[in-house]
């Protein structure tokens, strides 16, 4: 059976549940808020038992591990970085840029003779030097956490979401400012 590891993520939206599944391991993220939902008051949760109850004490135990208790029994979260996931994220092959360029046809397919295949060739021909494309992932992941409140405390999936949530709420504003404009 995979691992399974229970998340609190302040970018999860309140009131939701996110399952997210890979060939290793399992993750469930919800809003801190929710957090006392998936507490529990028996002997296995406490002592971090993982052997004699199966997946859900397992589950328990990985709740458990990222969730630290203070004296007065509050609930923090501890926020851990998965380095490996960022690296894999933001690494690219000097063979992958070619699949970034999207121009609605089959990756292998180029006859030249449309203008769009003639820039997307040029653009992803791999002129660029090596490594140029990570440093520019790397410096935008920077200057989203310096922009984004809590942003150096957040991982770069965290820093990622809140900047989209962010621009969908400026486009909301923005059709809303629009259409008042529009009245007057």
């Amino acid at each position: 059976m995979n691992e399974l590891e229970f998340q609190p993520s302040a970018t999860c939206p309140k009131n939701y549940v996110i399952f997210d599944q890979t060939c290793t391991k399992s993750r469930v993220m919800f809003h801190p808020s929710l957090a006392h939902k998936f507490g529990g008051g028996s002997s296995a949760y406490d002592n971090n038992v993982y052997g004699g109850g199966g997946a859900h004490d397992a589950a328990k135990g990985a709740y458990r591990d990222n969730v630290g208790y203070d004296d007065d029994d509050s609930c923090s979260v501890r926020q851990k970085e998965d380095t490996d996931e960022i690296d894999a994220l933001l690494s690219s092959e000097d063979g992958d840029e070619d699949d970034v360029v999207s121009t609605g046809r089959t990756p292998g397919y180029r006859d030249g003779s449309s203008p769009d295949s003639t820039c997307s060739s040029s653009y992803g021909g791999g002129q660029a030097r090596p490594g140029r494309k990570k440093e520019r992932m790397k410096k935008m992941v920077r200057t989203l956490k310096g922009i984004i409140p809590g942003g150096n405390q957040m991982d770069t999936p965290a820093v990622l979401d809140e900047a989209v949530r962010y621009l969908k709420s400026l486009k909301v504003e923005v059709k809303k400012l629009g259409v008042r404009g529009s009245d007057n």
